[in-house]
């Protein structure tokens, strides 16, 4: 009898671990088949974006009034839809003039801050959108800043 009942343990051993093997072996399929396709919408979509950067040109500026200034050069780019980018290029005048005069009031010890460059990236972004011009920008990046 204990013979028959250990044949009767290893026969259901068996079933189990081939029934595991099959489900393993159906998920493994239906997963990468999925993934093949997501990946072949992928490819064929492609990445595009509605978004366009235009540059400006870099601003070197003194900040602070006192004997020891502290100099600043930074490069930027705004982010904008695509089908605004043409309309820009005539603000860019305005633009660079409302960020000069925003920058040379800045405290030099606030530059020095752990939270500085994402204050003035948002700070910046509020002055660019308030020039006036109809086309809204989205987005400072900062190309480069440096502080001397």
């Amino acid at each position: 009898m204990p013979v028959m009942v250990a044949k009767k343990r290893m026969v259901t051993l068996y079933i189990t671990v081939v029934a595991m093997f099959l489900t393993l072996a159906y998920f493994g399929y239906h997963y990468s088949n999925n993934m093949k396709l997501k990946r072949a919408q992928i490819e064929t979509t492609g990445f595009s974006t509605d978004m366009a950067y235009f540059d400006l040109p870099r601003i070197s500026l003194n900040l602070g009034g006192g004997m020891a200034s502290t100099q600043m050069r930074i490069d930027l780019s705004l982010e904008v839809a695509k089908r605004d980018l043409p309309m820009l290029e005539g603000y860019q005048p305005k633009i660079t003039d409302r960020l000069n005069r925003f920058l040379t009031g800045i405290d030099p010890a606030d530059t020095r801050r752990v939270s500085a460059v994402t204050a003035l990236r948002h700070d910046m972004l509020e002055q660019v959108n308030r020039v006036g011009m109809p086309v809204p920008v989205h987005d400072v990046l900062l190309r480069q800043l440096v502080i001397m």
